[in-house]
């Protein structure tokens, strides 16, 4: 997988995957979008090679320490789970500062309403998506039939 260094999106998201992040997708450095949601993943996030990223979802797994590598680039769209059952971040799994939502472990499905109606994307509703074009500048855009 770390091969695959022209790869824009990757979405691992929901396929119950154990153990750590293999730290070679940080070879993917052309990579934008990053679905790791709703696994078992543990250990440190790492990855902080990847910034070009624009999403980037961790929420739902056993990820523990900082984010502050990932941090030091603008990312969009960045869930993990850096809550907890009260609303706060005290005794968060994950320290994040740049975190556009924080989830806790009891809230499963924390960024579910959020991400459907975001980043350009329509998850919802029936559309189909046809194919994603990826710009130079930073762009990701769906093709979308609305003509079902």
């Amino acid at each position: 997988l770390g091969e695959l260094t022209k790869l824009k999106f990757l979405d691992l998201g929901e396929n119950k995957l154990e153990d750590t992040i293999p730290q070679s997708l940080g070879n993917l450095t052309e990579l934008m979008v990053l679905l790791l949601n709703d696994n078992k993943l543990k250990g440190e996030l790492g990855l902080g090679e990847l910034a070009k990223l624009e999403a980037l979802l961790i929420d739902d797994n056993d990820l523990t320490g900082n984010t502050d590598e990932m941090c030091a680039h603008d990312i969009k769209y960045f869930i993990a789970d850096c809550g907890n059952s009260t609303g706060g971040t005290l005794g968060a799994e994950v320290n994040c500062t740049c975190c556009t939502q924080c989830c806790a472990d009891v809230n499963s499905t924390c960024n579910d309403d959020e991400w459907l109606g975001n980043h350009q994307g329509t998850w919802e509703l029936g559309y189909n998506r046809i194919y994603w074009d990826f710009d130079d500048n930073g762009y990701v855009s769906p093709f979308i039939n609305y003509n079902r």
